[in-house]
């Protein structure tokens, strides 16, 4: 029930676009994602909103997520494991691992251009720090979710963020400092 739905919200995005009706492409192709996060066709719809709307950092934030969750579903492989695969993958795999990695990057420079744009956009602050961890960037989600904590210190979003990827890192001094408040959150939960 889900795919055709979103293959329909998809349609009406393209057509939107076509009309010069750019708000209400994105929020279809929003919904469409919702529905379905890793459709390649709501990533073009994203594409183009921000080929006609480079200075949008929503646009770019919502580019950013299309490719990180398209970049996901393209091969079971992490980053980590692509660089290993050369050896042993058929060519039209590397291919695919090549295009997957692109995706990822892409969708970092995305995010990064989002809130170049917009550096309150705490949206995009999260999606980035979420994306660095799930392509195991471990470092630089860290210091995404610092980055965004500084702008919005009370977020619990941000701070299971940091803690996920700080227990990643085994980072034992650094997790010790922000666990009582985590616990809290928790607690509150």
């Amino acid at each position: 029930l889900d795919v055709p739905l979103a293959e329909s919200f998809t349609g009406l995005a393209n057509q939107l676009l076509g009309s010069g009706q750019h708000p209400q492409a994105r929020a279809m192709a929003e919904k469409a994602v919702a529905l379905t996060p890793k459709s390649s066709a709501a990533l073009k719809v994203f594409e183009t909103l921000v080929r006609h709307n480079p200075k949008d950092p929503e646009g770019l934030a919502n580019l950013g997520l299309a490719q990180s969750h398209t970049g996901r579903n393209k091969v079971r492989h992490t980053s980590r494991d692509l660089d290993g695969l050369a050896n042993f993958a058929p060519s039209g795999q590397l291919e695919l691992c090549s295009m997957t990695r692109g995706l990822e990057l892409e969708a970092v420079d995305s995010f990064r251009a989002a809130i170049a744009l917009h550096p309150r956009f705490i949206n995009a602050y999260v999606a980035l720090g979420k994306h660095l961890q799930s392509i195991h960037h471990t470092s630089e989600a860290i210091e995404v979710f610092e980055e965004a904590q500084k702008l919005d210190p009370d977020s619990i979003e941000i701070r299971h963020g940091l803690m996920q990827a700080i227990s990643d890192t085994c980072d034992w001094p650094r997790k010790e400092r922000i666990m009582p408040r985590y616990l809290l959150d928790v607690q509150d939960e």
